[in-house]
């Protein structure tokens, strides 16, 4: 069939991977195998130059919220430890 190329479509980006590092790979490895990647949610298409940039930015972005969350979490849990130690922390 001409102009046919195999996708694979998600819902939503963070669907694909869980770290920059894996998306990154995971996008590769489906267009060494010419295999398209598209996000439904935030409208991104591997399959052209724009789309590659775009995926690249939003796993950045995904990355950094889940670093942010990440660090919150940790300083939430040790001031809670500092109360119960009857120390108090100041952020």
């Amino acid at each position: 069939m001409r102009g046919h190329r195999d996708c694979l479509v998600v819902w939503k980006l963070d669907r694909l991977a869980r770290s920059l590092k894996q998306l990154i790979e995971t996008v590769e490895r489906l267009g060494e195998q010419a295999i398209g990647f598209r996000s439904l949610t935030e409208r991104i298409d591997t399959t052209t130059a724009g789309g590659k940039l775009t995926v690249h930015l939003f796993g950045v972005l995904a990355e950094f919220a889940r670093g942010i969350i990440r660090e919150r979490t940790l300083a939430a849990h040790r001031c809670g430890l500092g109360e119960s130690a009857g120390l108090l922390w100041a952020f």
